[in-house]
């Protein structure tokens, strides 16, 4: 019996090429793959030769040198008769493929991949030691073809060690691209553990949620090694990303210049299509710019270390994460809302997101240099707020909370002029320096706009004194569609101070425009004014900036009160009437240069000097203001003159003329005429003069 196997034995060793070939190409042709081999050298213990399977003119896979190390098994050994391999060894093979659908074929060899995937190895068997040296792999994706260089080494079916690279190449389906797109692998296996790293670059890719142009990516990991067996990988896992771009986005919103690291340390459970992932995390974000439809922002940092990251994929992808933040921004800008300057700090901002959308919220401190809003400018300021921050598709910001800042300006009125009215200096510093304080406001914007509410009134303390409290009327203070201005409803009401007035004035519409605002006022003011003590007006009209001109335009007659005019000893007193507008704007200034130019009527005054009070007074008069100081001309086209003594001197008179006010001198003359019987009749003319800088001048009256 011996005798015999050893004949048969050496008579296979004789015809081993042949019957090698026969072998291989009857085992591959019994599962309907067709094959070639060409044997290069076969022994007892080993095999060496050139493998091609598939179609001749373009095989599956090509393997231009194939060495096996075997051991051949007797009857009666525990093995029984066959072939055992114990190693692999395969030379610059060359393997076509695709992966389309969500499938992956290796064309001819899919019934062998589905023997060998489709029953569990034997218990006690022990897969060969394979080594992969130059290996190519020709990928055909509905992405477009991909070539894979790699080196491999398994140990009983385990990957112990792999190396790859995937040159870079254009892809495309649908709405995902990708233009020079590449790729390296490196995977060493130690027990139970693997590190791997992954080195990636795209000169530009798209999909539906995110975007990039020049981008790197670098991964490092510790995992557990997946059981192939019972499909899960579960264990510690630790993962160190770096990402970089010159742009990266999602949606409209776009990150230039960004720098994002990441790290993960925790534990993974369960198999690609279902896991869980929960553990550590530490992360860090800088971008040189951030540019969105409804925000743009500049040197923005972002830090979140000693947070908790959840993450978990069944029928969709989803995370939460909760961890502590500190974001800062060189400057921002969200439709007329500006800043620099910004740090927020969250001691637990929490966030979590379902595939591609994702929602932060949480309470924060925040601090600014410097906050701006049309010509408003706060500077120094911060206080508590509560952020919510949604990206579905489109981005959603939400702030709500209260504010506070030291320095405000709001250079209504233009710079301080040399030699102007000290009242309208004092107004300029009191718009010019003042604090502010928001208690309560709620600011969002987003896709559908940007809005401001304020739940309590914000309080403004100009440094020179005075209160000035702004409270929201109607939907909010301020609200814009995108992409447009905006405006909204406000009331005004101040205390006297050094520069501010006694104020009570609603603004139930304004609304920003291309070279300023618009307001529609109603309201009721107090102040003194150069000569003009105890001053109150009550209007309403239109207040309007455009291309640094103020303006005002009265509804009607605004009615007109003033204690007195300070002329020394020629002083006139309780000045009462009506202003009314003309053709042109009741108010009109810019670059510190002001007119007042109306029409008056139902004017009557004291005029204790003369003994006498004017009444029924009508006319035009214009009021200049400028840093040279003011100029006035009041034309009287009626006036009644009535004898305000007792015993009575004489009967009312009638007064047409003018009067002016230039360089502090005051002029004019007056045609007296008679009433009653005497109608008509010229009676004389009435002069004045006054000079404001030495008190002297007088009235005289030439029958």
């Amino acid at each position: 019996m011996v005798l015999v196997v050893a004949l048969l034995i050496a008579a296979l060793y004789l015809n081993r090429r042949a019957a090698a070939r026969s072998v291989l190409i009857g085992w591959l042709d019994e599962r309907g793959v067709p094959a070639d081999v060409e044997v290069e050298r076969v022994e007892l213990d080993g095999f060496v030769g050139r493998i091609r399977i598939g179609d001749p003119r373009n095989p599956d896979v090509t393997v231009e040198r194939v060495e096996v190390d075997y051991a051949v098994g007797l009857p009666w050994s525990r093995a029984g008769l066959g072939v055992t391999p114990s190693r692999i060894r395969l030379v610059r093979p060359v393997v076509r493929a695709s992966w389309k659908g969500g499938k992956f074929s290796l064309g001819s060899l899919d019934p062998l991949l589905k023997e060998f995937t489709g029953k569990p190895p034997r218990p006690d068997s022990r897969a060969p030691l394979v080594i992969v040296e130059g290996g190519r792999a020709r990928l055909e994706t509905e992405y477009g073809p991909v070539q894979v260089l790699g080196d491999a080494r398994l140990e009983d079916g385990k990957l112990m060690r792999l190396t790859a690279q995937m040159p870079a190449a254009d892809l495309k389906s649908g709405d995902i691209a990708a233009r020079k797109l590449g790729a390296a692998v490196d995977l060493k296996t130690v027990g139970d553990r693997v590190a791997v790293t992954l080195q990636a670059e795209a000169q530009a890719f798209d999909t539906s949620t995110l975007n990039g142009r020049e981008t790197q990516l670098n991964l490092t990991g510790d995992l557990p090694y997946p059981d192939l067996k019972t499909r899960r990988g579960d264990g510690r896992a630790m993962l160190d990303l770096h990402l970089t771009g010159a742009v990266v986005g999602s949606g409209a919103t776009q990150a230039k210049g960004a720098d994002l690291t990441a790290r993960f340390d925790g534990t993974t459970a369960g198999w690609i299509e279902t896991f869980r992932i929960v553990g550590a995390t530490r992360l860090a974000l800088k971008a040189a710019r951030i540019d969105g439809p409804a925000l743009n922002a500049a040197n923005v940092t972002a830090t979140a270390d000693g947070g908790r990251l959840t993450v978990a994929r069944d029928e969709a992808l989803r995370w939460s994460l909760d961890t502590p933040v500190r974001l800062t921004a060189g400057a921002g800008r969200a439709g007329e809302t500006r800043i620099e300057g910004l740090s927020l700090r969250s001691g637990g901002l929490s966030m979590g997101g379902r595939n591609a959308a994702f929602e932060a919220s949480g309470p924060a401190a925040v601090a600014f240099d410097r906050f701006g809003f049309g010509d408003l400018t706060l500077k120094r300021g911060g206080g508590t707020v509560d952020l919510d921050v949604v990206q579905d598709g489109a981005t959603r910001i939400s702030v709500e909370g209260g504010l506070s800042a030291r320095d405000g300006a709001w250079p209504l009125f233009g710079p301080a002029g040399k030699d102007e009215a000290a009242e309208l200096t004092a107004m300029k510093r009191a718009l010019g320096a003042f604090s502010v304080e928001a208690p309560s406001f709620r600011f969002a914007t987003g896709t559908g706009g940007v809005s401001v509410s304020l739940p309590r009134p914000v309080v403004l303390r100009p440094t020179n004194g005075g209160v000035l409290t702004v409270a929201q009327s109607g939907d909010g203070v301020y609200l814009a569609e995108p992409g447009r201005l905006g405006g909204g409803g406000l009331k005004l009401k101040a205390t006297r101070g050094q520069g501010l007035p006694e104020l009570d004035v609603a603004v139930p519409e304004w609304r920003l425009t291309d070279g300023g605002f618009e307001a529609r006022l109603d309201g009721r003011a107090k102040l003194d004014f150069d000569l003009a003590r105890g001053i109150d007006a009550r209007t309403r009209g239109v207040l309007a900036l455009a291309d640094g001109r103020l303006t005002y335009v009265a509804q009607d007659c605004a009615d007109l009160t003033v204690e007195r005019l300070e002329l020394d000893e020629n002083d006139i007193h309780q000045i009462a009437g009506k202003l009314c507008p003309e053709t042109t704007p009741l108010l009109s200034s810019k670059d510190g240069v002001w007119r007042v130019m109306g029409g008056f009527k139902e004017v009557s005054a004291q005029a204790p000097f003369l003994g006498a009070r004017f009444a029924q007074a009508e006319g035009q008069v214009t009021v200049n203001g400028a840093p040279a100081g003011i100029g006035l001309t009041a034309t009287v086209t009626d006036a009644r003159i009535v004898d305000a003594l007792d015993p009575k001197r004489f009967e009312p008179l009638t007064a047409k003329g003018q009067a002016t006010l230039a360089r502090e001198v005051w002029n004019g003359a007056f045609d007296l005429g008679g009433t009653g019987p005497a109608a008509g009749a010229a009676l004389g003319r009435m002069t004045l003069t006054h000079d404001g800088r030495t008190g002297a001048g007088g009235v005289e009256i030439d029958v």
